[in-house]
């Protein structure tokens, strides 16, 4: 019986936001997905254990990562062929990993009536040292996709039920491995 990995690496429409501090105050960098215009899939694309390229798990040139790109987000199925992709499995069934994350290039653009939304918002919150940086994805390209534990976005998910209503409407026949 072949097992499955699947999830959401990137959910479209939503943003991720980088927070640090210096001695300046707050500073929050805002990066906008806008739709799957923007996204690229790279030639081959690894599947990963928490960013580790060591913990291979799939591959999309070896027929055991199929990628699908929809108006929701980009879906991945790995097919666990491998040792290594089947204890990824259990792991992901006793709850250890349930999110992902992905690797990608990319390029933006700033946003200067955004920024100026949130200045004045975090004024209004009486932030007065925050600065809100707004950038929109012109370009993805994607070359890994990461079963984890701590994403950047907790939007995302894994699942090894093929039948998870989060991948209602997902037909893998059109994805890319």
């Amino acid at each position: 019986m072949t097992r499955y990995i699947y999830g959401r690496a990137m959910p479209l429409h939503d943003s991720y936001v980088e927070a640090s501090t210096d001695i300046t105050g707050e500073q929050y960098e805002v990066q906008l997905i806008p739709d799957r215009s923007v996204i690229q899939l790279d030639t081959i694309i690894g599947a990963t254990v928490q960013h580790d390229y060591c913990e291979e798990i799939g591959r999309s040139d070896k027929g055991t990562l199929d990628i699908v790109v929809n108006d929701t987000g980009v879906y991945f199925r790995i097919h666990c062929m491998t040792d290594r992709a089947r204890r990824t499995h259990a792991r992901i069934r006793r709850g250890e990993l349930k999110h992902c994350s992905l690797s990608f290039t990319y390029k933006s653009r700033q946003i200067i009536e955004k920024e100026q939304q949130a200045a004045q918002l975090t004024r209004a919150l009486g932030w007065e040292h925050a600065t809100v940086k707004v950038n929109e994805y012109t370009e993805i390209l994607i070359f890994e996709i990461c079963v984890c534990d701590h994403p950047a976005n907790h939007n995302t998910f894994t699942t090894t039920n093929g039948h998870d209503p989060r991948l209602a409407g997902i037909d893998w026949r059109m994805g890319r491995g």
